[in-house]
């Protein structure tokens, strides 16, 4: 649906480019392109180049990319200009999110959880599908499943989760469960952090699924997500089903702390004993004001486009205290959960042993009047025995970050080198370009080489 709906916009402009440009004096875009000096060449060299290689190029186009196109080669309006002028945002409303078809497709995608032996419920999504085989790969939170009164062995089983429109398992009158679940596929555990809040399930080779029209979400990129964008969350409110509420995303980052009962077996005495105690935890989470109860924990947050932007994991529930929900931002997940799949179901961070420290903060504007924040990012202190001493120094600015011989990744926010830190592996190279404090670039690389170089969290 997504990139369908890319296509039509990125044909139908292209189809604009060829008349004048209104508001404009009547230049064309080329003749516009030629008078700035944006392009040289004749006409129909310039329509060739808005084509792209292979006339492919422009199916990843949104309206943000064709807007900047359109200005880089003389358009003058605003973004609000250019959807009424150039996409008939009049008669289509362009800017209109209340896509019920693609809601649809994101229902899909989310389950509902009953964590029978646990006694909990909550949400789950999809994250990877394979109907053919009746396969899929749901992402949730670890408390959702997890329980401290039990044994992992325990609590893991019977799992089940439902699809949209499913028969619910049955109860009687005190709530115990009766003989069978519905329309439940079983789901085994496969891995999961308490520290992330991250679990993993797969469902494998349920014919409930095969005949479904379940759906995989599509993972967006959290660390752009804007201030003020509408977002819908889908989950299992109250363990009544899978529902919609939407909203706006209130705080793209920011951290809570959340306190959980954690079991404790200490095996070295005779007999073993068990201790269960209350241990806090920080998550860094989006803020959003859709309505978000019991039972959304494990849910999406989706954006207006479809993505899934972060998994819902909490909300505040002092009584003085109105429409602020929490979600675990969906790139951040993505990598505990390409973690977890490389480590046996377990998170294994690898640690530098620095401290970072924030030099400056400052709210900015992008091209189309989005605000966003970016962080000047530095050394502030070590661990004694830190594989960076002598490699770094207390105010050395961080200013990108590349693993082995990928991409480099701009560090814009302090959170930037924690979560990427996450896709580290054993023998991996990370790379950074710092500025130290006279002002000199380089490059400084580590080897994470050995196990101690790595946390592992429960």
């Amino acid at each position: 649906m997504k990139n369908t709906w890319k296509k039509i916009v990125a044909t139908a402009l292209a189809v604009s480019f060829v008349f004048a440009f209104a508001g404009c004096a009547g230049l064309s875009a080329y003749e516009l392109a030629i008078q700035n000096g944006t392009f040289s060449g004749t006409e129909e060299e310039w329509l060739a180049s808005l084509k792209g290689q292979d006339g492919k190029d422009g199916q990843d186009l949104d309206i943000n990319d064709l807007y900047l196109a359109a200005k880089n080669n003389g358009y003058e309006g605003e973004f609000e200009d250019f959807l009424k002028e150039f996409l008939g945002s009049d008669s289509l409303d362009i800017t209109e999110d209340n896509n019920t078809a693609q809601l649809a497709e994101n229902m899909m995608s989310v389950v509902s959880i009953q964590a029978f032996s646990a006694g909990s419920a909550g949400s789950g999504v999809i994250i990877d599908l394979d109907k053919e085989e009746g396969n899929a790969l749901i992402v949730t939170n670890y408390h959702v499943v997890y329980s401290a009164k039990m044994s992992a062995s325990e609590w893991k089983k019977n799992i089940y989760v439902y699809l949209y429109g499913a028969r619910d398992f049955e109860t009687d009158d005190t709530g115990k469960t009766l003989t069978g679940y519905g329309d439940g596929m079983q789901a085994t555990f496969l891995g999961g952090s308490l520290y992330y809040d991250v679990a993993l399930l797969q469902v494998t080779n349920n014919d409930y699924l095969k005949e479904s029209i379940a759906t995989e979400a599509v993972l967006g990129d959290s660390d752009k997500a804007v201030v003020g964008e509408k977002v819908y969350a889908i989950g299992n409110p109250a363990n009544y089903g899978i529902s919609i509420t939407e909203g706006a995303l209130s705080v793209d980052s920011e951290h809570i702390q959340l306190s959980m009962d954690v079991r404790y077996e200490i095996t070295d005495r005779f007999p073993p004993q068990l201790l269960i105690e209350k241990q806090s935890f920080v998550y860094r989470v989006m803020r959003t004001d859709a309505a978000i109860n019991s039972g959304n924990s494990g849910g999406a947050l989706f954006n207006a486009k479809g993505e899934l932007i972060g998994i819902v994991n909490a909300k505040t529930s002092v009584e003085e205290v109105d429409n602020m929900a929490y979600a675990l931002p969906i790139t951040n997940v993505k990598y505990v959960v390409g973690n977890l799949r490389a480590n046996g179901g377990t998170v294994k961070r690898a640690s530098m042993g620095v401290y970072l420290d924030t030099l400056t903060s400052k709210a900015k504007l992008d091209d189309f009047g989005n605000v966003y924040i970016e962080e000047t990012v530095a050394v502030g202190s070590f661990d004694e025995g830190s594989i960076a001493v002598g490699k770094l120094n207390v105010g050395d600015v961080f200013k990108t970050i590349r693993i082995n011989d990928g991409e480099k990744k701009a560090v814009t926010r302090v959170f930037t080198i924690i979560d990427y830190m996450i896709n580290v592996r054993k023998g991996d190279t990370v790379t950074f370009e710092i500025q130290t404090k006279s002002g000199e670039n380089k490059e400084v690389s580590f080897t994470f080489s050995q196990d101690s170089n790595f946390l592992t969290h429960i």
